[in-house]
């Protein structure tokens, strides 16, 4: 496995552009983790270019059947990689930052870039200083929630609730199951105080669908 060394990245250090990772229906978040098993030539060949980059950034832009469903995406840091005997890449991904798109294009390989305006969320960058109001309140709503929808056996509530407020939020995206109204309200809000109110919504929503189905049965 590779390790990359990490570095803290400032607003003089974001590009202008990006390579694309158009895979259907991945959402990052910025201090969200994601690992990605990646095996088609092209998008290996995208890869080798970002890791040439000294940023190693790469963007992640929602899309379905390769279209765009928001015109919001999160910059991406490649933090780990191993090559696998037959070819493959296994990537770790470490939300930094989302962005305006301002176009798409390809490079003169034919890979996917974009454009990008940082400047609606520059703030990404400290989220790990941000604040959640209210988290005594969402820690109750997260015990409810993961009493019932809770399925990786390395997660507990304990280890939910005395996460770090950035860590949290994290750990809800690879945790909770949104629907498309709620991606496309994630990937938009403006701080840690609106995607926890967010995922506060969405668990809601779902507990009070979960209530509802037990009281029929009954």
């Amino acid at each position: 496995m590779a390790f990359f060394k990490n570095f803290r990245i400032g607003a003089h250090d974001l590009p202008l552009s990006l390579y694309f990772l158009d895979i259907d229906n991945l959402l990052l978040l910025p201090n969200a983790n994601k690992t990605l098993n990646i095996f088609e030539p092209k998008y290996l060949n995208l890869i080798d270019q970002v890791l040439a980059e000294p940023h190693r950034l790469i963007a992640i832009i929602p899309t379905s059947a390769n279209k765009l469903t928001h015109n919001v995406g999160c910059a991406a840091k490649i933090t780990s990689l191993i090559e696998t005997e037959d070819g493959r890449y296994i990537i770790n991904l470490t939300g930094i930052c989302r962005f305006n798109i301002e176009r798409i294009y390809h490079d003169k390989q034919r890979l996917k870039k974009v454009w990008v305006d940082w400047e609606d969320y520059l703030g990404d960058l400290d989220i790990i200083s941000q604040k959640i109001p209210n988290r005594k309140s969402l820690n109750h709503l997260i015990d409810d929630y993961f009493k019932i929808y809770l399925e990786r056996k390395d997660i507990n509530e304990t280890k939910l609730t005395e996460s770090e407020d950035a860590k949290l939020i994290s750990l809800l995206a690879d945790n909770v199951n949104c629907s498309d109204n709620c991606k496309e309200q994630l990937i938009q809000a403006k701080d840690l105080s609106e995607l926890s109110q967010i995922y506060a919504h969405e668990m809601e929503v779902q507990l009070a669908e979960y209530e509802s189905r037990s009281s029929l049965k009954h």
